[in-house]
């Protein structure tokens, strides 16, 4: 809970009004069952989770929408991103080459069953954008 409210307010202010978190699908399923303190100070209050009740929205942890990235590492990972949180449109730009396509026919390959293949290649890239002012934070394991 406290790495949670620590990745939010970690992220500069004018990020988090767009902000999103990023786990694995076993970590949600993890992230489900975490709850609030009660008055007595246990872990017994309402759930950090909210699933979402109208179609096509994301469910929410602590008010921010999460999706999950089977990408990400998992709790039982060591050393390893485990989640992120933040504006990714402020903070990740991907690069989809416009005459990055490219495509080969495979005659020979597939001739003795009288079959044409094709193989196809794609050019696309990703950087970080403005990694200064952190509008993305990652939670490691380690942290």
């Amino acid at each position: 809970m406290e790495k949670l409210l620590e990745m939010i307010y970690t992220c500069p202010s004018k990020y988090r009004k767009k902000a999103v978190f990023m786990f694995h699908s076993l970590t949600i399923l993890a992230l489900r069952q975490l709850r609030a303190k009660d008055q007595a100070g246990t872990y017994e209050g309402s759930f950090l989770w909210q699933p979402s009740v109208i179609a096509g929205q994301p469910p929410t942890l602590c008010g921010y929408p999460v999706f999950a990235q089977d990408d990400l590492g998992t709790l039982a990972g060591t050393e390893q991103v485990i989640g992120a949180f933040g504006d990714f449109k402020a903070g990740y730009k991907i690069l989809d080459h416009e005459n990055g396509l490219s495509v080969q026919r495979l005659v020979e390959l597939y001739a003795e069953a009288g079959l044409v293949g094709f193989k196809l290649h794609k050019r696309v890239g990703g950087y970080c954008v403005r990694p200064a002012n952190k509008p993305i934070v990652l939670l490691t394991e380690a942290s």
